[in-house]
C-alpha cells in the first residue's frame, strides 16, 4: 500500500514546514500543486528534495481542479489531502489502519482553530481515500463518494487541527472576499444548490452580516427540504445551528427561542442549540430558563456526531452558570462553577482562568483563590 500526500498551495509560508514536518513522516510521496505563490512557499518546498514532487499552475478559482491535478500525479493507491494550514497528529498506527481499511474513504477527526482559540469539532473531512474519486465543486469542493462507502478514523489514531481561521490569518489572506466571489459565481450558475446557498450563508456569518446570512440559510433550508426529505445531513445541522446564533445576535430573541424548540423537538438534541437557547433566555432576563437550558447542556455533554464548538457542552456553560449565580448573589455556587469550569477535562486550552481569579478576588475569596492558584499550578 502506498500514500500520497496531495496538496494545493499559494503563499503559505506561514504554516508550511509545520504541516509538511508533521505529514512527510506518514507517507511514501508528496504531490504539491502551487498556484502562484509570491513569498517563500516555493523555497519551502524544494527544500525538501525528492521526497516532494513540485507541480506550478495557474490559479483557474477552482478548487478542486487544483486538487485533482495533485491526483492526477500521484503514484499511491491511498490519497491523503491536507491544506498547509493544517497539522496532522498521528501514531504509527495510521498506514496500519488504512493498510486493512475496506472502506473508500476515512474521516479524519478535525479541529478548526477560530477566532481567539477555540476549537470547533468537525467529522465532515474525507481526508483519506482510494485514488479512483475526484472532486467537485469549484469551492468547499467535495468528494464524490457515497456515505456507505465512509468511516471515522479512531481520534486516538489520527486528528488534525486547522489554523486558517484563526482571526487574524482569516483576516490577513483575505479569505473571506475570495470565498464569496467564488460562492456567488457557483451561485449563478447552479442556483438551486442548497450546500452553495448554505456555504454562502456561513461566509456572511463570518463577516458578521447576520441578516444577510439568515437570508441564505432559509432559501438553502426550502430547497434541502425538497431534496433531503428523508435525511439530515451534517451541514443542515450546522445551519439550524448558525441561524439560532444569527437570531440571537440580531437580537430577536423570541424567533430565536421558537426556532431552537422546534428543531431541538423534531430533528436532534445538540448541546450547541441549548447554549444559544441559554444565552437568549439570559439576554431576556429569564435566568431560571437559563440554568435550565446550560444544565441540559452539560446533561448531553460534548457533541461529536456533528461540527461543534469544543466546550459547549461541558466548560463554557459552567462558566455561563456561575454568571448568572453571581447575578443572583449566589457567590459561592458561583465560585464552584468557575472553578469546574477551569479544571474541566475538556477545556484543554485552559479557558476561564483568569475571570475565576478576578472573580474570587473581587469578593474577598482568598483563601479559595489560594487554593485554586495552588491546584492550577500543580
Amino acid at each position: 500500500m502506498k500514500l500520497s500526500l496531495c496538496m494545493i498551495v499559494y503563499n503559505e509560508e506561514k504554516y508550511l514546514k509545520m504541516c509538511l514536518d508533521n505529514a512527510l513522516p506518514l507517507v511514501d510521496e508528496a504531490v504539491i500543486v502551487d498556484t502562484g505563490s509570491t513569498d517563500k512557499t516555493i523555497e519551502i518546498i524544494k527544500s525538501y528534495g525528492d521526497k516532494v514532487k513540485l507541480i506550478k499552475t495557474k490559479w483557474e478559482n477552482d478548487f478542486s481542479k487544483a486538487r485533482n491535478l495533485a491526483i492526477e500525479n500521484a503514484s499511491g493507491d491511498w490519497i491523503f489531502t491536507l491544506d498547509a494550514d493544517e497539522k496532522i497528529i498521528a501514531t504509527g498506527e495510521l498506514k496500519k489502519y488504512i493498510e486493512s481499511c475496506e472502506f473508500d474513504g476515512i474521516i479524519v477527526p478535525f479541529y478548526h482553530v477560530v477566532g481567539e482559540g477555540d476549537l470547533v469539532f468537525s467529522n465532515v473531512y474525507i481526508k483519506i481515500f482510494r485514488k479512483m474519486y475526484r472532486y467537485e465543486g469549484a469551492i468547499h469542493e467535495q468528494l464524490n463518494i457515497s456515505n456507505n462507502k465512509l468511516v471515522e478514523i479512531p481520534e486516538t489514531v489520527a486528528k488534525i487541527y486547522h489554523f486558517g481561521y484563526m482571526k487574524e490569518v482569516f483576516v490577513e489572506k483575505g479569505k473571506i472576499n475570495r470565498n464569496l466571489d467564488i460562492l456567488l459565481e457557483e451561485l449563478r450558475e447552479n442556483p438551486d444548490d442548497p450546500f452553495t446557498m448554505y456555504n454562502i450563508g456561513v461566509t456572511y456569518y463570518a463577516k458578521n452580516d447576520f441578516k444577510v446570512a439568515l437570508k441564505y440559510f432559509f432559501e438553502a433550508t426550502k430547497r434541502m427540504n425538497n431534496i433531503y426529505k428523508n435525511d439530515t445531513t451534517r451541514y443542515e445541522i450546522d445551519m439550524y445551528i448558525k441561524i439560532a446564533s444569527c437570531l440571537y445576535r440580531i437580537q430577536e430573541y423570541d424567533e430565536c427561542i421558537n426556532f431552537i424548540k422546534y428543531i431541538l423537538e423534531t430533528v436532534c438534541e445538540l448541546p450547541d442549540l441549548y447554549y444559544i437557547l441559554g444565552e437568549t433566555y439570559e439576554a431576556k432576563n429569564d435566568f431560571k430558563n437559563a440554568e435550565l437550558s446550560y444544565k441540559k447542556c452539560i446533561d448531553i455533554g460534548e457533541n461529536r456526531n456533528y461540527i461543534s464548538v469544543k466546550g459547549v457542552g461541558s466548560f463554557y456553560p459552567k462558566f455561563r452558570l456561575a454568571q448568572i449565580y453571581e447575578k443572583q448573589d449566589r457567590i459561592l455556587d458561583a465560585a464552584m462553577m468557575y472553578i469546574e469550569g477551569v479544571f474541566d477535562k475538556n477545556n484543554i486550552l485552559g479557558k476561564g482562568v483568569i475571570e475565576t481569579k478576578e472573580f474570587l478576588k473581587r469578593y474577598n475569596l482568598l483563601n479559595i483563590l489560594d487554593e485554586f492558584e495552588k491546584i492550577y499550578k500543580s
